[in-house]
């Protein structure tokens, strides 16, 4: 197991790299410039390791997702337009991202809106609108991510 593990970190360091790039630079941005106590330097550092494991995930999980849709876009185009269509790809899966991370902010803002106003009325009000507003934003991302994943690489005549 510890051999198909090295194997796939040695096929995809792209997303290490840019992983440990941002995470270092969290780590090195929040440095204080005085001497610091300790356990503020552990905390930093556990941070930056956290950070880096989230970020090495969302960066694998994106390529894995663009290497999929160019993959099963390039059985249907032809391989002349390898590159337009890996960008094109690229596109789609930034735009679904961008739309998926609004969307959670807007879900979090709702959520807090609806404790911080409703929540002194009972507590089965405040619960049966989140659900509320959880399945309607869960059903929005879900059909814009089924729009944009039938939206095909225009075809060369």
């Amino acid at each position: 197991m510890l051999h198909k593990i090295r194997q796939a970190v040695r096929r995809d360091n792209k997303s290490i790299l840019l992983a440990a790039l941002f995470s270092g630079g969290f780590f090195a941005g929040n440095y204080p410039g005085t001497v610091a106590a300790p356990d503020l330097l552990a905390r930093q550092a556990v941070l930056a390791g956290l950070l880096f494991l989230l970020l090495y995930t969302m960066f694998r999980l994106f390529s894995a997702g663009v290497n999929n849709h160019v993959s099963r876009e390039l059985a249907e185009a032809e391989e002349a337009n390898g590159k337009l269509l890996k960008l094109f790809v690229v596109y789609k899966e930034m735009v679904k991202t961008v739309v998926g991370v609004s969307l959670t902010l807007g879900w979090l803002a709702s959520l807090l809106f609806i404790v911080e106003n409703f929540g002194q009325a009972s507590l089965v009000l405040p619960v049966v609108m989140g659900f509320a507003l959880t399945g309607l934003l869960f059903g929005m991302a879900l059909t814009f991510t089924s729009f944009m994943d039938h939206i095909r690489y225009p075809q060369g005549e």
